[in-house]
């Protein structure tokens, strides 16, 4: 008998439909003899539709009422789905993450787990019954909700099966597994069957949408196997875990970016910036830096806590928006993941010219090149660089 953690997203519970599919799934793993303890996001849409709510009235990620609105699309989700599974005769409870606890620090948006008290649930599991905790979401010495960033549910899924010992931690959602790009911008793109945790670190932080990179850092530091597969239908789905990489793995595309000149006084007040940075774990790219200034691309829908805490900070001079001021082009950014040879450059640049396409700039990197090109065909780049690498395996 197995411990299996067991975590659906928001497109998996989006409807009540859905729900019973998802008991249906995990009364499979009941069947089969394992135990299972769940983990559930909002119903989709639903946290949307809360943190538009929270900016009408001026509250923005990293303030302690935000928390507390975002945070309650959860526990919906929990009670519907251990209601569910009551329909077919499966005992079960929702339960929120204050009354496990799992306790965090208080950085509202961000928050770091401190601790997880498994008793309740070790002994519910022991009886028979199946938990179901509400994902995204803590508590802080305070007693007040916290919250994990976007995609937080995957961070409870993993810490939970990291304080349980559970055999796997499957993540279900609406694609089959992890592919090599995005399936809805790359048609012919491949699903992965297992991939290294770093790799899939990279394509997370790159933009890759399947999981959230901190989720994968805390899997990867607490040896956590992870699985993602589909709710919607059968598959092997793809395994996350000690794999070696001997190919470019796959593509990712961020293009939700916000090109900005942070002013400093001096070197100290740089690394104190960038400090900032990796202290909150903001994502950025400088494309320029100077005695005086930097040039990052940040993503847009972190922008406004970016600045507003940078100009609170005292660190900064003064914050340009180049993309609106200058009316630049939007550029986006391309990752490509993996083992790589000192020709994939020149290479890549030959694919975008035959798309006619010019890329903007090319980095390379240990282990992934970075491919900067104008929004307005950062798709068309994508399929041209993933036809090149992947389909005709030319890494």
């Amino acid at each position: 008998m197995s411990l299996i953690v067991q975590k659906f997203g928001g497109t998996s519970v989006s409807n009540i439909d859905r729900i019973r599919k998802v008991a249906l799934i995990i009364k499979q793993e009941i069947d089969n003899g394992n135990m299972s303890v769940v983990v559930v996001s909002a119903m989709s849409g639903v946290t949307n539709n809360l943190v538009s709510l929270a900016k009408q009235l001026g509250a923005f990620e990293g303030d302690e009422e935000y928390d507390a609105i975002v945070s309650s699309g959860e526990q919906i989700t929990a009670g519907l789905v251990a209601q569910s599974l009551k329909e077919l005769g499966i005992r079960s409870r929702s339960f929120t993450a204050w009354q496990l606890p799992i306790v965090t620090d208080d950085s509202f948006g961000k928050a770091n787990i401190k601790s997880i008290n498994t008793y309740a649930l070790k002994e519910y599991v022991k009886n028979g019954g199946v938990p179901v905790i509400t994902g995204f979401q803590g508590v802080c010495d305070g007693a007040r909700v916290t919250t994990f960033g976007r995609g937080g549910s995957d961070m409870t899924a993993v810490a939970i099966s990291a304080a349980l010992g559970a055999e796997i931690c499957d993540i279900y959602t609406d694609v089959s597994g992890v592919f090599t790009a995005d399936p809805m911008i790359v048609p012919n793109a491949k699903i992965i069957n297992s991939i290294d945790y770093t790799d899939m670190l990279e394509m997370s932080y790159s933009g890759a949408k399947v999981l959230q990179s901190r989720a994968v850092e805390y899997a990867i530091n607490n040896d956590v196997i992870m699985r993602v597969k589909s709710s919607f239908i059968n598959g092997e789905g793809s395994i996350i875990g000690h794999f070696e990489t001997k190919s470019v793995v796959g593509l990712a595309l961020s293009d939700n970016l916000e090109r900005i000149s942070v002013f400093f006084d001096n070197e100290d007040h740089f690394n104190k910036i960038v400090e900032f940075f990796n202290e909150n774990m903001i994502k950025f790219d400088i494309s320029v830096k100077t005695d005086s200034y930097m040039t990052i691309f940040v993503n847009k829908d972190e922008l406004h806590n970016i600045t507003e805490s940078l100009q609170y900070s005292g660190l900064v001079r003064k914050i340009e928006y180049l993309t609106r001021m200058n009316n630049e082009p939007q550029l986006s950014k391309i990752t490509i993941i993996g083992h790589k040879t000192p020709e994939l450059v020149e290479q890549v640049e030959l694919t975008l010219q035959s798309v006619n396409i010019k890329a903007r700039n090319i980095s390379q990197f240990r282990t992934k090149v970075i491919v900067w090109v104008e929004s307005c065909c950062d798709k068309i780049a994508l399929n041209a660089i993933h036809n090149f690498c992947i389909i005709n395996g030319n890494d």
